[in-house]
């Protein structure tokens, strides 16, 4: 224990000079207490209001126990004094009497931590953070999806929702689901658990700091919504579209390459299609070993025409060379340009023999609809005559490497003999970091969604998220 003179000098102290600190008893006839009045004399710079009053709200606020309600309630405090928007600071002190008469404070409890900060959250991020500029990129860009959301929200109809089903604003979601690409966050659990203590975030999202994270049911079920508007395109759209950055972008040369991306399925669930989930005419296994039971499927062949998976319908068997293991995935395709190697589109198909093909000349045709030569490079798997008499149809230069191996290429030299074959095979290679960022640091080697539709949206997402990333050095070079 510690005197009250000596307690109410370090009180003084805590505060900067000038403030005046308001003094909130849990007793309103604690004041009449002689020694309470004789503590608040000596101590000017304490004040005893009768009432909230509007201008000491800028002030720090002190909660002061006394013993006649006995034991004091902490949450009961706070919460009456965060009924009073704007308060910088709370502090609490605990006042008992002493055995000769003076009012004595406990230095055990002394002066606590304050419930509020007096620095706002946006002084918390340095100026020259890197997400502040990513920030500056995702606002602009979610300005034009303004329209966008409007129309999205505006066709659900229902009563208004309630915590913790509350609906959450589609700026924030995306801005949230972009950090989840940026730190690699697995779930959605474990985002919403980084978004309550984690300022950065706060601050990247827009909460506030008292603002209650939501919950990851919520998240999920306001993030399926934004499934049926297009919007990760959109988005992807708008950040390529903004002024700054199209001058960052070729017109003229681009890559194209696809990618698999595990579905969110086990290769035990790939069963024959006419048979309701046993293999082979045979029944299931027993149930002793668990979910997880050993399965041998030596002997067996298993194609995508006779068999699928029970978990994901539309996740078909493929691999990503000869000899290599096969495993139930998608195909994710992106069309890069050459110039700074941004993605300026996206495609996620079935995994079948045709699928890259197709999806390239779907991303390229709207842009080969003009009357100056565009080129795009590929790697052997596009070396077919069936694509590449397609992208002369279109007045595109098909720069696509040349396979060899037991056939004849599609690719002669009235292609090869050109300067511009040789660099857009040597550029066409860096389509693979963006493959590399978006499987590894986005988390899309293996999905978390099942059905094509969902992974498709998240697989965008990601690109955009990957260019979000590298835009920032690239625009300050440009500077």
């Amino acid at each position: 224990m510690v005197s009250s003179s000596a307690c109410g000098y370090a009180i003084e102290a805590a505060v900067p000079a000038g403030k005046v600190i308001p003094v909130v008893l849990d007793n309103s006839g604690s004041h009449k207490h002689p020694n309470v009045r004789a503590w608040l004399a000596y101590h000017p710079r304490l004040h005893l209001p009768l009432h909230l009053a509007s201008g000491l709200l800028s002030d720090p606020w002190i909660c002061w126990r006394t013993p006649h309600r006995g034991r004091w309630d902490a949450a009961q405090a706070k919460q009456g004094v965060e009924e009073v928007r704007g308060v910088p600071g709370v502090g609490m002190i605990h006042f008992v009497p002493a055995a000769d008469g003076e009012v004595r404070c406990g230095a055990r409890i002394g002066v606590r931590g304050r419930w509020f900060s007096y620095v706002d959250l946006e002084a918390r991020v340095r100026s020259d953070h890197p997400r502040r500029a990513i920030r500056q990129l995702t606002d602009e860009a979610l300005a034009v999806l303004s329209g966008s959301f409007l129309a999205l929200y505006a066709a659900r109809m229902g009563r208004p929702s309630i915590p913790p089903e509350m609906s959450i604003p589609p700026e924030m979601l995306l801005r949230a689901m972009l950090l989840q690409a940026f730190y690699s966050i697995r779930s959605e659990r474990q985002l919403m658990e980084r978004l309550e203590f984690d300022l950065l975030f706060r601050w990247f999202v827009g909460l506030g700091i008292d603002d209650q994270a939501w919950d990851h049911s919520s998240f999920t079920r306001n993030r399926d919504r934004l499934l049926a508007g297009e919007i990760a395109a959109q988005f992807l759209a708008a950040v390529l579209g903004r002024p700054r950055v199209r001058r960052l972008l070729s017109s003229d040369h681009c890559s194209v390459d696809g990618t698999l991306i595990a579905a969110w399925a086990s290769i035990k669930s790939f069963k024959p299609k006419d048979q309701g989930g046993s293999d082979q005419g045979k029944d299931p296994p027993p149930s002793a070993g668990g979910r997880n039971v050993e399965v041998d499927f030596r002997g067996q062949t298993r194609s995508n025409e006779t068999h699928e998976s029970t978990t994901d319908r539309e996740a078909c068997l493929d691999r990503k060379g000869s000899g290599m293991e096969a495993k139930l995935c998608f195909i994710g395709h992106t069309l890069m340009e050459n110039r700074s190697g941004l993605i300026v589109d996206t495609r996620l198909t079935l995994a079948n023999g045709h699928a890259e093909r197709i999806a390239a000349l779907s991303m390229i045709e709207p842009r080969a609809d003009r009357p100056r030569v565009v080129s795009v490079g590929a790697d052997k798997a596009y070396d077919a005559e069936d694509f590449v008499n397609e992208l002369r149809s279109m007045n595109v230069r098909a720069h696509v490497a040349r396979n060899t191996n037991g056939r004849r290429s599609s690719i002669d030299g009235r292609t090869t003999r050109h300067a511009g074959y040789g660099r857009s095979q040597k550029i066409r290679k860096r389509i693979e970091q963006g493959f590399g960022w978006i499987k590894t640091v986005g988390g899309l080697r293996k999905a978390r969604f099942i059905g094509p539709d969902k992974v498709r949206w998240a697989f965008t997402l990601t690109a955009a998220a990957y260019n979000l990333v590298r835009l920032p050095k690239l625009l300050g070079a440009l500077a």
